[in-house]
């Protein structure tokens, strides 16, 4: 299997002492914005759970800064993008924007779940733009994990809404691409590297914990048509607080 063949690659990040210790990072900051609130101190998942249920405007407002914390950053390094470029032979890489933190909980509830789509639409960067995606835990079948089908990334379609990040492409449908999706097999210390044309979604998390996760863009500034369009970077109303 090859990146350029199937339009992903899984790669080790290691790290898997800092990915542990950010898990428990984030579940801190919910126990801090629910206790300065007077409501209850978070121990677990379970907790933060019970949060979004009785009070979904602390569950937010934990959630919107623990997407800031500067820890995100000890893993998403320069060892970091040093791996992810050797994956897919990006040059020059640059954030597309910031990294997005998935708070995935049972019943697909808290940060959306993510219909089969692909992310080009929704940034139009370079021609060789990646997604990188890991979770903060080891995955289950319950748990669910990230959605693809591999080889839908060598139809380089721009075509479908931006906000929505809506697939046309008129050589398959939702049909197919729902029945020949695959889960992707990744724990803890791994990442997995997308062309962003390849078709992917989130999968069901039927288990009792949460799925914590994180997945950051980047373009490469050594793409030529990107050049000519002057680095557009586009900034979505879809990554602006609700």
């Amino acid at each position: 299997m090859t990146f350029q063949n199937e339009g992903y690659e899984i790669i080790k990040i290691n790290k898997v002492n800092k990915i542990k210790t950010l898990r428990k990072k984030f579940i801190n900051i919910f126990s801090v914005v629910s206790r300065l609130n007077k409501y209850k101190i978070i121990k677990n998942d379970g907790d933060i759970i019970k949060l979004y249920q009785d009070n979904k405007k602390l569950w937010v407002a934990a959630y919107d800064q623990i997407r800031l914390l500067p820890e995100i950053y000890s893993i998403i390094d320069d060892d970091f993008c040093k791996r992810v470029q050797k994956s897919c032979n990006i040059k020059i890489p640059a954030f597309t924007s910031k990294p997005l933190v998935r708070v995935y909980m049972p019943n697909n509830i808290g940060t959306a779940k993510t219909v089969p789509h692909i992310d080009y639409p929704s940034h139009r960067g370079s021609s060789n733009a990646v997604t990188v995606w890991f979770p903060l835990q080891n995955l289950s079948a319950e748990s669910g994990t990230l959605r693809i089908l591999p080889g839908s990334h060598k139809i380089k379609t721009t075509l479908g809404s931006i906000k929505d990040n809506t697939i046309k492409r008129i050589d398959i449908t939702k049909r197919n691409y729902d029945s020949k999706m695959i889960d992707v097999k990744i724990k803890s210390g791994e990442a997995i590297v997308i062309s962003q044309f390849l078709i992917h979604s989130s999968g069901n998390n039927v288990s009792d914990k949460i799925r914590f996760s994180i997945d950051c863009r980047f373009n490469d500034l050594e793409d030529k048509t990107y050049a000519l369009r002057k680095y557009y970077v586009n900034q979505l109303s879809y990554y602006q607080k609700r």
